[in-house]
């Protein structure tokens, strides 16, 4: 995104430049010549407001990836075990327990609550008696 920022900043000296010659005192008065510049003025801004747009939407983009890929690290971590998953740690270890209901809808990690000699999802109360 450093090409779209150096973009950016070439755009905006530009302006800056034609803004400098439209008001320049040298002599020329001729009202083509600073329409034309004007015009010039009105397309540089245009493409730095478009370059700057296109600089949001890339920014995005990323965030999103990196939000995907955060998700599908989660995901290749998460193991069915019974009635619950569980994740993966570094070490290979399974951790938690996480309401097997609310993952396959809603690719939510809800953890379960003990509550007795069973589990309890605090979101959809679904109810996971492990065999173990």
């Amino acid at each position: 995104m450093s090409d779209i920022s150096i973009g950016i900043a070439a755009l905006t000296v530009a302006v800056d430049i034609a803004k400098g010659l439209k008001n320049a005192k040298i002599g020329i008065t001729s009202s083509k010549y600073k329409s034309e510049i004007s015009e010039l003025i009105d397309k540089l801004l245009k493409s730095k407001k478009e370059m700057y747009s296109m600089y949001e939407e890339i920014s995005t983009k990323n965030d999103e990836i990196k939000k995907l890929k955060e998700k599908l690290e989660i995901k290749s971590k998460m193991v069915y075990v019974g009635p619950y998953y569980q994740l993966e740690n570094a070490e290979g270890k399974l951790e938690g327990y996480y309401c097997k209901v609310c993952y396959i809808s809603d690719n939510l990690l809800m953890p379960l609550d003990k509550e007795g000699e069973s589990w309890i999802c605090g979101k959809c109360n679904t109810r996971c008696y492990p065999s173990n």
